[in-house]
């Protein structure tokens, strides 16, 4: 994270340092690394306490490990929504209007799926059990 800041220290402040409490706490902490007003390590202390005192059971301080995806959607958890979802009909042209939809900017699978990133992504599109108002054929679920 820090290197990918440091590519571009105004442009990713602000697209980060906007996006939630804790990448605000990391954009303002890693200036401080730059200016070598702190280490990496007094960085990574304070923030697992952060954590720790938010979600005590998922983010245990210690030996004890933690779940990387838990930790990335803490990290990067949103504060509104990122996405939109729209139901279309599979057999005529109706559409509805989108919805506000709060698929994070984090979204994993777990083992059992063995096929592409793009085929995972495309099947969070999914036929629904609703029938079409205007011809009964069934609804697609659609998540932009």
């Amino acid at each position: 994270m820090y290197n990918i800041w440091n590519n571009n220290i105004t442009a990713w402040s602000a697209v980060l340092g906007n996006m939630n409490s804790h990448l605000n706490l990391l954009c303002n902490a890693f200036l401080e690394i730059s200016n070598g007003n702190t280490s990496f390590e007094q960085v990574r202390n304070h923030w697992r306490s952060i954590l720790h005192s938010q979600n005590p059971a998922e983010f245990p301080q210690g030996t004890v490990g933690i779940s990387v995806t838990n930790l990335a959607h803490e990290l990067f958890k949103i504060n509104g929504p990122v996405t939109s979802s729209q139901q279309s009909c599979t057999g005529c042209e109706y559409v509805e209007n989108f919805i506000d939809n709060y698929l994070g900017y984090v979204v994993h699978t777990n083992d059992s799926h063995a096929g592409s990133t793009n085929a995972w992504i495309n099947a969070l599109s999914y036929y629904t059990r609703r029938a079409c108002p205007a011809c009964r054929d069934v609804l697609q679920l659609h998540v932009f």
